[in-house]
């Protein structure tokens, strides 16, 4: 199975000059790098870094790798438990949150990961970041690069 890490950064983060980056990185069963990207968003948070370096790498799988099972890891909660038990909640709702039908935040992203999450092809799972993942480290280190 292929191994896919994915991370997002921002400096800044919360201010109207904020710059979030995005970064993925795919390994094949041999550990060996097959493709990375990554991108900065001028006036991007740290969960729209997040959010994207996820969306960005369903797309790459979807698109080149349909014949490789692959494990997408993240190290943030909010991604891991949006797509994991969230997500569908959200799109009953007409993607807003809760009974108040509360606008949803980065919801054109959300939808974005719906439309290109395969479950059969993609499993999804949580990683402790900055902690001695050798590859979640690294992939961090390419994303919080994009926001220089």
């Amino acid at each position: 199975m292929y191994k896919c890490y994915t991370d997002g950064a921002a400096s800044k983060n919360g201010y109207e000059d904020a710059i979030a980056g995005w970064a993925f990185v795919i390994y094949d069963e041999e550990d060996k790098i097959i493709y990375e990207d990554a991108g900065r968003i001028d006036g991007g948070t740290n969960n729209i870094g997040e959010l994207t370096a996820i969306l960005r790498a369903m797309q790459y799988i979807n698109k080149n790798l349909r014949a490789h099972p692959v494990s997408i890891f993240t190290d943030s909660a909010y991604c891991f438990n949006g797509i994991t038990s969230w997500m569908s909640n959200w799109k009953n709702n007409g993607w807003t949150r809760g009974a108040q039908k509360e606008k949803l935040k980065n919801k054109e992203i959300w939808i974005g990961i719906d439309e290109n999450y395969d479950p059969v092809l993609m499993t999804l799972s949580k990683v402790k970041g900055h902690a001695d993942d050798e590859k979640n480290n690294y992939v961090d280190k390419k994303a919080v690069a994009q926001t220089k």
